[in-house]
């Protein structure tokens, strides 16, 4: 057996009776809740335009106001995250480019033909023969 079975259940406020007053002049309130799922900024907006166009018909010297808006600071904190994510995606794809190019230049001061040779001089002392100058190049070969 559940709870909703035999009762009604709702999330809600202990009481609301309320009780207003601005600047030690009562005055009357009206409480507005957001239903579950809906667009906080959008609900504020319409609010906002209800009560303009409401209180053009308020008696001379009756003014309205809105003394608690949870969603003034919703705006600025959405721009402030597009914000962030266009700084990101400028990071990445400084990122991005700068290992790209560094792929692009070449490694080293030598032309990208000379790259990777080695070229040794064998110079024997005058007068050396032929044998000897191959058993040279030949040693020089098989040893890493």
């Amino acid at each position: 057996m559940y709870l909703r079975d035999v009762a009604r259940v709702e999330l809600g406020a202990e009481t609301y009776n309320t009780f207003a007053q601005k600047g030690n002049v009562n005055s009357a309130s009206v409480l507005i809740y957001q239903s579950p799922g809906a667009n906080a900024l959008d609900v504020a907006e319409r609010v906002r335009e209800a009560v303009n166009q409401i209180s053009e018909s308020f008696p001379k010297g009756m003014r309205q106001y809105i003394p608690f808006d949870t969603t003034i600071f919703a705006s600025p904190a959405i721009t402030e995250v597009y914000k962030t994510l266009l700084e990101a995606g400028v990071l990445v794809l400084t990122v991005v480019g700068t290992v790209w190019w560094y792929r692009q230049v070449p490694t080293g001061f030598l032309p990208t033909e000379d790259q990777g040779y080695l070229i040794t001089a064998v110079q024997l002392p005058d007068a050396a023969s032929q044998e000897r100058t191959k058993s040279g190049v030949q040693q020089i070969k098989s040893n890493p």
